[in-house]
């Protein structure tokens, strides 16, 4: 029997989703999904709802929690690796365990969020835990350290590479830089099937670098590119399925073949008579 299609979604589909009109409307697009694929989560997704809980309003908490339901879905929660993992292994077969949150990890996050009752309880580690009597919390700082580090170092780059101080890279070098902290020893015929592998990925690094040399762009208004850049690693997976409500996307990867999978939130709602 043929194994379905994997859905993951991006984080600008949690907002709409968990609010009217389009709240009413949910169960019925997850039926039609599960119809066609199975829906896994990204850890990255998480993480950045994460951190928009630790940098929002405490008073609209309650929002934050509905986005992280409609994040979580239902039943079991089917959480895929990092990027960079899952991308080894199914470029290279490659198995590497990253200094990342493992996936036991991200699910307590996902529970503690949804059982809390306020930020601050997340933030004071008083969430009562499911059949214990243990309380937690959660360290927003650490959280946001990944992230950020991670845009932080994308951002100096291209504004290097604005600054004519840096060359744009190569897609070999690219490569090698995006897995420079998993510390790999690959055999040069190992780095040269990367890129293509991380076709969708680098062709929007490649576009970026082209913001930065036409000096008209504001990463610092845009630091979620980086993000973008991750979460197309998975795209490296032939299975997986990228669903955006970011039309922009896939046109900036429009050349690769992986753009396929780069389903567009209006185009499903279109597809399902459905109005924004």
């Amino acid at each position: 029997m043929m194994r379905r299609p994997k859905v993951f979604f991006d984080t600008n589909l949690l907002e709409p989703l968990s609010t009217p009109p389009l709240d009413s409307s949910l169960q019925r697009i997850r039926k039609h999904l599960s119809e066609r694929y199975l829906y896994v989560v990204s850890p990255l997704t998480v993480n950045e709802l994460l951190v928009g809980i630790k940098n929002g309003d405490a008073q609209y908490f309650a929002k934050d929690q509905a986005k992280m339901q409609v994040l979580r879905g239902t039943g079991g929660i089917r959480l895929l690796p990092p990027p960079g993992t899952h991308a080894l292994k199914h470029a290279l077969g490659k198995h590497v365990s990253p200094p990342t949150f493992s996936t036991a990890e991200i699910r307590k996050c996902i529970e503690i969020v949804l059982r809390s009752e306020s930020r601050r309880q997340l933030e004071e580690g008083r969430v009562p835990m499911r059949l214990s009597c243990k309380m937690a919390g959660l360290n927003f700082e650490l959280i946001e350290q990944l992230l950020e580090s991670g845009k932080a170092e994308h951002t100096r780059l291209l504004e290097l590479l604005r600054a004519k101080q840096l060359r744009r890279p190569l897609p070999e070098e690219w490569v090698k830089a995006s897995f420079q902290h998993l510390n790999l020893e690959l055999a040069q015929s190992e780095w040269r099937r990367l890129p293509a592998a991380l076709e969708s990925a680098f062709a929007l690094n490649d576009f970026l670098c082209d913001q930065a040399e036409q000096n008209t762009y504001s990463f610092a208004d845009h630091d979620s590119d980086w993000i973008d850049v991750q979460q197309l690693f998975y795209l490296s997976d032939p299975s997986i399925h990228f669903l955006t409500h970011d039309e922009r996307l896939r046109n900036r990867v429009r050349g690769c073949g992986q753009a396929a999978r780069i389903i567009s939130f209006r185009d499903l709602l279109t597809e399902l008579g459905i109005s924004l």
